[in-house]
């Protein structure tokens, strides 16, 4: 499984704050410390912030900074806000003139349930963890 940017960005973005901490960092510094798009990034960050993990900041002194401490930061938690379950199988079941349901197709099933078991591996890793190796 390959993992989307956004989620990639996510992660570096979050393990970035945690570094940071407690300062606000400015968007424009975490895309440049990444060599990323500031406007992609912004989008990464809105949704970070939908979520609860980050806090956002405006005006003067405003950027962002986690809302959670790392130790409740999980990659899953990551995972789940730019990762659709559809991404990992999409079903052409129709287009290849299967006559299963998606509901009750084995391969689609033992798919899943490995994605299953990844995310709760990924529930067991926290930004926290590998914020030692940051440096």
């Amino acid at each position: 499984m390959k993992l989307s940017q956004k989620t990639e960005y996510a992660l570096h973005s979050l393990l970035y704050l945690a570094y940071k901490s407690p300062d606000v960092i400015l968007v424009d510094e975490i895309a440049e410390d990444q060599n990323i798009s500031k406007s992609y990034l912004a989008k990464v960050m809105q949704k970070l912030s939908k979520a609860g993990l980050v806090k956002s900041y405006v005006g003067a002194g405003g950027g962002y900074d986690l809302a959670k401490d790392p130790s409740e930061i999980t990659f899953a938690d990551v995972m789940r806000i730019f990762e659709s379950e559809d991404y990992v199988l999409d079903c052409l079941a129709e287009k290849r003139g299967c006559t299963k349901k998606s509901s009750h197709c084995e391969m689609l099933t033992a798919i899943d349930d490995a994605y299953q078991t990844m995310l709760k591996e990924l529930e067991e890793t926290t930004i926290e963890d590998i914020l030692d190796s940051f440096d």
